[in-house]
């Protein structure tokens, strides 16, 4: 193939990079913007709290490939002993994963977030249901009537909507799945 050798390719190609630039730079001003609520040490987290590095992943509990970076980044961040894994839900897959989101936030009100997580992370892929996840909860040993009061509470919602405003403000690519919608 042949390369275009008119000044109109070589305007595209540094319109092109011009713009990756603008991108990337946004994309550090956003971080700096909004490096209080991306590194809040109230978030569930994992590894060394006072690690050098934070690493912030913005995962969907029902995300298959979120589901199968679960266990190495859990051995990456433990065999390292110097990074801070912070964990933000962002349900966009749908009811089921705003479910299992909400039931994380609320199971990390009673300590029990990263066995709640492992659970649902490396559970079945199919859509939960109230009845698995009472499961799982009584299972690790929640106090199923508080998970239940908790996940339904302004709290959680209120987390869940921050976690959504913060990754529409790091201009993520996001596109919520209606429940009508097939998978």
């Amino acid at each position: 193939m042949k390369k275009d050798p008119s000044i109109l390719g070589n305007a595209i190609i540094v319109l092109q990079a011009d713009n990756d630039r603008l991108e990337a730079q946004a994309r550090r001003d956003a971080v700096a913007k909004h490096q209080g609520a991306l590194f809040d040490a109230d978030d569930p987290s994992e590894g060394n709290p006072h690690g050098a590095t934070t690493i912030v992943e913005f995962y969907d509990p029902r995300c298959p490939y979120c589901r199968q970076l679960e266990p190495l980044l859990s051995r990456f961040v433990s065999r390292d002993g110097n990074i801070r894994l912070v964990l933000k839900e962002l349900p966009i897959l749908g009811p089921a994963s705003e479910m299992e989101s909400k039931a994380l936030l609320a199971g990390a009100r009673q300590g029990h977030y990263r066995g709640l997580r492992a659970a649902l992370m490396r559970g079945s892929p199919n859509d939960p249901t109230v009845g698995s996840l009472r499961q799982v909860a009584m299972k690790l040993g929640l106090d199923w009537l508080r998970l239940q009061r908790d996940v339904n509470s302004p709290a959680v919602a209120k987390e869940l909507r921050a976690n959504q405003r913060l990754a529409a403000d790091l201009a993520f690519k996001v596109r919520r799945r209606s429940s009508s919608e097939p998978k």
